[in-house]
């Protein structure tokens, strides 16, 4: 049995996120917008905010940006993934293990 093999018959969904994010990247009409909303009041965010601005100031003037408080955890979950697919799949030669399949979702 093929290394992978098991992977790709449990069916997981690596071609639908590839899908999905070349769609997103496209700009295709259903994902361009939000479908829904659901505000979540959660103590300290605004102090979050405030700190995150003053760490990086922007300036609308100039087409800067800064960062909000959903990209920073955006940042952070992609720091996770970084790290659990460099364990999973720096060595997935040697043979398939735990972070190996936490790196394939």
């Amino acid at each position: 049995m093929p290394l992978f093999a098991g992977i790709y018959r449990r069916g997981s969904g690596i071609g639908l996120i590839m899908a999905l994010l070349l769609a997103g990247m496209l700009q295709i009409a259903p994902l361009s917008g939000a479908w829904a909303e659901l505000p979540l009041p959660l103590a300290g965010v605004e102090r979050l905010q405030q700190s995150l601005d003053r760490l990086v100031p922007y300036d609308a003037s100039l087409g800067e940006e800064g960062v909000s408080v959903q990209g920073a955890l955006l940042i952070v979950m992609l720091g996770l993934i970084a790290a659990t697919a460099w364990r999973g799949l720096g060595r997935v030669d040697e043979g398939y293990n735990r972070w190996t399949r936490a790196a394939w979702g």
